[in-house]
């Protein structure tokens, strides 16, 4: 019996502790430092500073120490213009090594375009690439890099 008696007083006891007490805000006020520009607070900022050092050249002149040198900066000199190196007319290449690397990109044209429809009738690719390789060795020299890219170009 006496349980009976405390549920009901233990529940309200627990009901209006757990509850909370809502207060209504009143008008948002600001201080006046939210209001002020950035501008406005770092001028501010830099006039205080500024009365700072005037203050400290004060006390040190009072005090007999000499002035603080002044730094200037240094003046910007334009620098001169170098000319570039002229390009030799012939890039030097081992003829050896040449000869193997634009031997392979004719044979890997070849290769690659053998279903080609334009090599299917007379004409070989064998031929195509022989034309364009004495066209390119009437322009340029065996042991000059430009022959390779000659070569290389009229494949695309």
């Amino acid at each position: 019996m006496i349980f009976k008696k405390f549920i009901p007083l233990t529940t309200l006891l627990i009901l209006t502790s757990c509850s909370s007490v809502t207060m209504k805000e009143g008008p948002k006020t600001y201080s006046k430092e939210t209001v002020k520009s950035f501008e406005e607070i770092e001028r501010e900022n830099a006039i205080e500073r500024y009365r700072k050092l005037r203050l400290e050249d004060l006390e040190n002149a009072k005090s007999g120490r000499k002035k603080v040198r002044r730094i200037s900066p240094k003046r910007y000199v334009t620098p001169k213009r170098t000319r570039p190196k002229p390009r030799p007319s012939i890039i030097p290449t081992n003829p050896d090594e040449q000869r193997i690397e634009v031997e392979q990109n004719l044979k890997f044209f070849c290769m690659e375009k053998r279903k080609d429809p334009r090599f299917s009738a007379g004409s070989t690719c064998e031929s195509f690439t022989e034309n364009i390789l004495s066209e390119c060795e009437s322009s340029y020299q065996w042991n000059d890099k430009k022959l390779t890219r000659c070569v290389k170009s009229k494949l695309r």
